[in-house]
């Protein structure tokens, strides 16, 4: 019960931080100084010292011998560290990506591709960020490419979500590794498959996937978002509307 008790404290803590109908917890700190680590880390400290049982004094009269939630014994025996160190890894991987200007010269390498035709950039494109986010985290792949692949269709007068819908639909086909997603890394870590076995299993439904999406976006993805037209919230400088084939 004191661990249900701490979970639930820690999801009203993430729900009422910045709720958005509301003001949240959070304002009576300065702005950026609390983030969605902070309920974890402190819930996390309280397992610690939190006891298992209420303390209540028993019929003998003696008071219950006083045991915490978590030991740092439990945690050093089983505790996923391989797991830890892959996700902290991709994630230091996507800032050291950002901080060493490669997504310029990623720039400069989409602004080539502005003479492919669209549907050819779209499949790049796909292709790309479907093998890249099998090394980093999800949301570090959108953000490196998303800004980049928005001035490649405002430079070629196509529809912005035309390459933004397949890039980020693309940030989720993480099959092939462990470090590609914490799922990926859990099911590795009960050391029952090999990477191997993720890698031949991962590369068949990451090109399904890149088929299916490919698809889907050259028939509901017209219909719903009209992507054979450029959009009238989209910068119009030197750019008429462009009409796609399907």
């Amino acid at each position: 019960m004191s661990a249900l008790a701490l979970f639930l404290t820690l999801v009203v803590l993430w729900f009422f931080r910045a709720p958005g109908f509301m003001a949240g917890w959070d304002t009576g700190f300065r702005q950026h100084f609390i983030t969605d680590a902070t309920p974890a880390v402190l819930i996390g400290f309280l397992l610690f010292l939190w006891p298992r049982q209420i303390p209540v004094r028993g019929t003998d009269g003696k008071w219950p011998k006083y045991q915490a939630i978590l030991t740092w014994k439990v945690i050093a025996r089983k505790f996923p560290w391989d797991v830890v160190l892959l996700l902290g890894g991709s994630l230091a991987l996507a800032d050291g990506v950002e901080k060493s200007g490669l997504t310029d010269v990623l720039k400069g390498v989409l602004l080539t591709l502005s003479s492919i035709p669209p549907l050819g950039i779209c499949a790049i494109l796909a292709l790309i960020v479907t093998f890249c986010t099998e090394f980093a985290s999800n949301s570090a792949i959108a953000t490196i490419f998303i800004p980049l692949v928005i001035q490649l269709a405002e430079g070629t007068c196509v529809n912005p979500l035309y390459y933004m819908l397949p890039v980020t639909i693309s940030c989720s086909f993480a099959f092939m590794f462990p470090v590609a997603t914490p799922p990926n890394a859990i099911v590795f870590s009960s050391g029952f498959l090999r990477v191997i076995d993720m890698v031949k299993a991962g590369v068949v439904l990451n090109f399904v996937c890149m088929g299916i999406m490919i698809g889907s976006l050259h028939t509901f993805g017209y219909w719903v978002f009209h992507l054979d037209q450029y959009p009238e919230w989209a910068p119009q400088e030197n750019c008429t509307a462009l009409q796609f084939h399907n």
